[in-house]
Protein backbone atom coordinates (compact mmCIF):
# COMPACT_ATOMS: atom_id res chain seq x y z
CA UNK A 1 0.00 0.00 0.00
CA UNK A 2 2.64 2.15 0.87
CA UNK A 3 4.83 1.30 -2.05
CA UNK A 4 1.47 2.62 -4.32
CA UNK A 5 0.90 5.98 -2.55
CA UNK A 6 4.32 7.00 -3.05
CA UNK A 7 4.39 5.83 -7.33
CA UNK A 8 0.77 7.90 -7.29
CA UNK A 9 2.67 10.52 -5.65
CA UNK A 10 5.43 11.05 -7.60
CA UNK A 11 3.30 10.87 -10.68
CA UNK A 12 1.28 13.62 -9.73
CA UNK A 13 4.23 15.32 -8.71
CA UNK A 14 5.89 14.68 -12.28
CA UNK A 15 2.25 16.05 -14.26
CA UNK A 16 2.15 19.10 -12.22
CA UNK A 17 6.46 19.97 -13.48
CA UNK A 18 4.88 18.73 -17.21
CA UNK A 19 2.62 21.65 -16.92
CA UNK A 20 4.36 24.56 -16.93
CA UNK A 21 5.71 23.21 -20.38
CA UNK A 22 3.12 22.28 -21.53
CA UNK A 23 2.03 26.03 -21.05
CA UNK A 24 4.80 27.44 -23.00
CA UNK A 25 3.90 25.33 -25.92
CA UNK A 26 0.31 26.05 -26.16
CA UNK A 27 1.73 29.75 -25.44
CA UNK A 28 3.77 29.49 -28.43
CA UNK A 29 1.62 27.50 -30.41
CA UNK A 30 -0.97 30.26 -30.72
CA UNK A 31 1.65 32.75 -31.79
CA UNK A 32 2.51 30.40 -34.89
CA UNK A 33 -1.32 29.94 -35.81
CA UNK A 34 -1.75 33.85 -35.52
CA UNK A 35 0.77 34.24 -37.84
CA UNK A 36 -0.70 31.66 -39.68
CA UNK A 37 2.70 29.53 -39.38
CA UNK A 38 0.90 26.17 -39.58
CA UNK A 39 3.33 24.40 -40.85
CA UNK A 40 5.72 25.40 -37.54
CA UNK A 41 2.91 24.71 -35.18
CA UNK A 42 2.51 21.27 -36.32
CA UNK A 43 5.68 20.64 -35.78
CA UNK A 44 5.64 22.46 -32.01
CA UNK A 45 2.64 20.30 -31.34
CA UNK A 46 3.45 17.24 -32.15
CA UNK A 47 7.26 16.91 -30.57
CA UNK A 48 5.28 18.39 -27.16
CA UNK A 49 2.95 15.33 -28.16
CA UNK A 50 5.32 13.13 -27.80
CA UNK A 51 6.53 13.98 -24.59
CA UNK A 52 2.97 14.10 -23.45
CA UNK A 53 1.08 12.18 -25.98
CA UNK A 54 -2.25 11.65 -23.07
CA UNK A 55 -2.60 15.96 -22.55
CA UNK A 56 -5.98 17.40 -23.86
CA UNK A 57 -5.40 20.81 -23.91
CA UNK A 58 -1.97 19.98 -26.88
CA UNK A 59 -4.05 17.22 -28.60
CA UNK A 60 -7.00 19.85 -29.06
CA UNK A 61 -4.63 22.49 -30.82
CA UNK A 62 -3.06 20.06 -32.58
CA UNK A 63 -6.56 18.65 -34.06
CA UNK A 64 -6.96 22.51 -34.78
CA UNK A 65 -3.76 22.76 -36.49
CA UNK A 66 -4.84 20.26 -38.97
CA UNK A 67 -8.55 21.78 -39.20
CA UNK A 68 -6.90 24.82 -40.60
CA UNK A 69 -5.43 22.95 -43.02
CA UNK A 70 -8.50 21.08 -43.95
CA UNK A 71 -6.68 17.69 -42.99
CA UNK A 72 -9.92 16.68 -41.84
CA UNK A 73 -9.00 13.17 -40.73
CA UNK A 74 -5.93 14.56 -38.34
CA UNK A 75 -8.12 16.60 -37.03
CA UNK A 76 -11.15 13.85 -36.19
CA UNK A 77 -7.66 11.65 -34.69
CA UNK A 78 -6.62 14.71 -32.22
CA UNK A 79 -10.09 16.02 -30.96
CA UNK A 80 -10.83 12.40 -30.45
CA UNK A 81 -7.50 11.87 -28.16
CA UNK A 82 -8.29 15.24 -26.55
CA UNK A 83 -11.90 13.34 -25.33
CA UNK A 84 -10.77 10.50 -24.40
CA UNK A 85 -8.67 12.06 -21.86
CA UNK A 86 -11.26 14.93 -21.06
CA UNK A 87 -14.57 13.61 -21.76
CA UNK A 88 -17.49 16.08 -22.42
CA UNK A 89 -15.44 19.26 -23.41
CA UNK A 90 -18.09 21.16 -25.93
CA UNK A 91 -15.02 23.02 -28.37
CA UNK A 92 -13.56 19.65 -28.51
CA UNK A 93 -16.90 17.92 -29.52
CA UNK A 94 -18.06 21.33 -31.64
CA UNK A 95 -15.12 21.11 -33.88
CA UNK A 96 -14.96 17.06 -33.93
CA UNK A 97 -18.78 16.83 -35.43
CA UNK A 98 -17.82 20.13 -37.88
CA UNK A 99 -15.01 18.06 -38.99
CA UNK A 100 -16.73 14.69 -39.72
CA UNK A 101 -19.17 17.23 -41.40
CA UNK A 102 -16.56 18.59 -43.62
CA UNK A 103 -15.46 14.90 -44.06
CA UNK A 104 -18.99 14.09 -45.37
CA UNK A 105 -19.70 11.95 -42.22
CA UNK A 106 -22.88 13.31 -41.44
CA UNK A 107 -24.07 10.39 -38.88
CA UNK A 108 -21.04 10.74 -36.93
CA UNK A 109 -21.68 14.54 -37.18
CA UNK A 110 -24.88 14.45 -35.62
CA UNK A 111 -24.12 12.00 -33.23
CA UNK A 112 -21.25 14.04 -31.45
CA UNK A 113 -23.07 17.36 -32.06
CA UNK A 114 -25.84 15.89 -30.42
CA UNK A 115 -23.99 14.87 -27.79
CA UNK A 116 -22.61 18.86 -27.00
CA UNK A 117 -25.92 19.44 -27.12
CA UNK A 118 -26.84 16.86 -24.73
CA UNK A 119 -24.39 18.70 -22.13
CA UNK A 120 -24.53 22.33 -23.20
CA UNK A 121 -28.32 22.60 -24.38
CA UNK A 122 -28.31 26.62 -24.11
CA UNK A 123 -24.83 26.92 -26.12
CA UNK A 124 -26.10 29.03 -28.99
CA UNK A 125 -23.52 28.01 -31.54
CA UNK A 126 -24.28 24.55 -30.35
CA UNK A 127 -27.77 24.61 -30.62
CA UNK A 128 -27.06 26.47 -34.21
CA UNK A 129 -24.56 23.81 -35.53
CA UNK A 130 -26.86 21.03 -34.69
CA UNK A 131 -30.01 22.54 -36.42
CA UNK A 132 -27.70 22.91 -39.30
CA UNK A 133 -26.66 19.12 -39.51
CA UNK A 134 -30.44 17.82 -38.53
CA UNK A 135 -31.62 20.30 -41.37
CA UNK A 136 -29.45 18.73 -44.14
CA UNK A 137 -31.61 16.01 -44.33
CA UNK A 138 -35.48 16.11 -45.03
CA UNK A 139 -36.45 13.80 -42.38
CA UNK A 140 -35.24 15.88 -39.77
CA UNK A 141 -35.24 19.40 -41.03
CA UNK A 142 -38.43 20.07 -38.65
CA UNK A 143 -36.46 19.74 -35.74
CA UNK A 144 -32.97 21.21 -37.67
CA UNK A 145 -35.78 24.26 -37.61
CA UNK A 146 -36.51 23.90 -34.33
CA UNK A 147 -33.29 23.88 -33.04
CA UNK A 148 -32.28 27.13 -34.85
CA UNK A 149 -34.60 28.72 -33.90
CA UNK A 150 -33.63 28.29 -30.27
CA UNK A 151 -30.10 29.11 -31.01
CA UNK A 152 -31.60 32.57 -32.60
CA UNK A 153 -33.24 32.90 -29.08
CA UNK A 154 -30.48 32.57 -27.39
CA UNK A 155 -28.31 34.72 -29.05
CA UNK A 156 -30.11 36.75 -31.84
CA UNK A 157 -26.64 38.39 -33.17
CA UNK A 158 -25.53 34.71 -34.78
CA UNK A 159 -23.60 34.75 -37.88
CA UNK A 160 -26.17 33.92 -40.56
CA UNK A 161 -29.02 32.21 -37.95
CA UNK A 162 -31.57 34.52 -39.75
CA UNK A 163 -30.65 33.05 -43.20
CA UNK A 164 -30.05 29.53 -41.98
CA UNK A 165 -33.49 29.73 -40.50
CA UNK A 166 -35.03 31.38 -43.81
CA UNK A 167 -33.29 28.63 -45.77
CA UNK A 168 -34.94 25.63 -43.89
CA UNK A 169 -38.53 27.10 -43.70
CA UNK A 170 -37.70 26.96 -47.54
CA UNK A 171 -37.04 24.06 -47.81
CA UNK A 172 -40.01 22.81 -45.60
CA UNK A 173 -41.86 24.99 -48.49
CA UNK A 174 -43.08 27.69 -45.81
CA UNK A 175 -42.25 30.38 -48.24
CA UNK A 176 -44.45 32.91 -46.49
CA UNK A 177 -42.16 32.45 -43.15
CA UNK A 178 -38.68 32.06 -45.54
CA UNK A 179 -39.45 35.31 -47.18
CA UNK A 180 -40.28 37.48 -43.73
CA UNK A 181 -36.78 35.70 -42.68
CA UNK A 182 -35.22 36.24 -45.23
CA UNK A 183 -35.90 39.97 -45.26
CA UNK A 184 -34.71 39.96 -41.25
CA UNK A 185 -31.55 38.52 -42.64
CA UNK A 186 -30.87 41.33 -45.23
CA UNK A 187 -31.80 44.35 -42.48
CA UNK A 188 -29.06 42.81 -40.73
CA UNK A 189 -26.61 42.27 -43.46
CA UNK A 190 -27.46 44.39 -46.35
CA UNK A 191 -24.55 42.83 -48.65
CA UNK A 192 -26.21 39.30 -48.28
CA UNK A 193 -26.92 39.22 -51.54
CA UNK A 194 -27.77 35.00 -51.36
CA UNK A 195 -30.38 35.94 -48.66
CA UNK A 196 -31.67 38.36 -51.41
CA UNK A 197 -31.49 35.50 -54.15
CA UNK A 198 -33.91 33.06 -51.61
CA UNK A 199 -36.17 35.99 -51.26
CA UNK A 200 -36.29 36.28 -54.86
CA UNK A 201 -37.29 32.73 -55.19
CA UNK A 202 -40.03 32.88 -52.04
CA UNK A 203 -41.73 35.23 -53.73
CA UNK A 204 -41.57 33.63 -56.83
CA UNK A 205 -42.86 30.23 -54.86
CA UNK A 206 -45.89 32.85 -53.59
CA UNK A 207 -46.42 34.39 -57.25
CA UNK A 208 -45.03 37.62 -56.58
CA UNK A 209 -43.46 38.67 -59.14
CA UNK A 210 -42.75 42.09 -58.87
CA UNK A 211 -41.05 41.48 -55.60
CA UNK A 212 -39.46 38.50 -57.25
CA UNK A 213 -37.64 40.41 -59.84
CA UNK A 214 -36.89 43.22 -57.66
CA UNK A 215 -35.14 40.69 -55.14
CA UNK A 216 -33.40 39.12 -58.19
CA UNK A 217 -31.96 42.17 -59.38
CA UNK A 218 -30.69 43.14 -55.67
CA UNK A 219 -28.79 39.59 -55.50
CA UNK A 220 -27.26 40.49 -58.34
CA UNK A 221 -25.96 43.60 -57.44
CA UNK A 222 -24.73 41.82 -54.13
CA UNK A 223 -22.73 39.10 -55.61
Amino acid sequence: MKTLVAFLLIATLMAGQDRPGVATVLQQGAKLVSADQLAEAQDLYEKAVRSSPDDPDLRFELGMVFFRQHNWSKAVENYRSSLNTRPGMIKPLFYLAEAYFLELDLDHARETIAQAARIAPDDAQVCQKYGGYLGATIETRKEGLSWLEKARRLQPSLGRIDFEIGKAQFELTDFESAASTFEVALKKDANNGEAAFFLAESWAKLGDWQKARDSYAYSLAHG
